[in-house]
């Protein structure tokens, strides 16, 4: 859903669970199923990061991804777009 967080899963041990990583801007269309290519609203000034991990399909294990409410910031609001 649009505004949805999207937090680090801590799989591969280069960030911890629960780091804000962005937000969901919106969606494109793709081919249906479980896998949905999504438009994400970074938390950081992209020119500043030195690293990222992205998942491609095929690669994610949803088994292993935390999925409690505990690994959310409480304040991870997104904040407002300049018009």
């Amino acid at each position: 859903q649009v505004g949805d967080r999207i937090v680090t899963s801590g799989l591969g041990e280069a960030f911890p669970r629960g780091l804000l990583a962005g937000w969901v801007r919106g969606q494109r269309p793709g081919r249906g199923g479980v896998l949905q290519p999504i438009l994400i609203r970074p938390s950081v000034d992209s020119r500043r990061v030195h690293e990222i991990f992205l998942l491609r399909p095929g690669t994610s294990d949803a088994g292993e991804a935390d999925r409690s409410p505990q690994a959310y910031p409480a304040d991870s609001r997104p904040p407002r777009e300049a018009p």
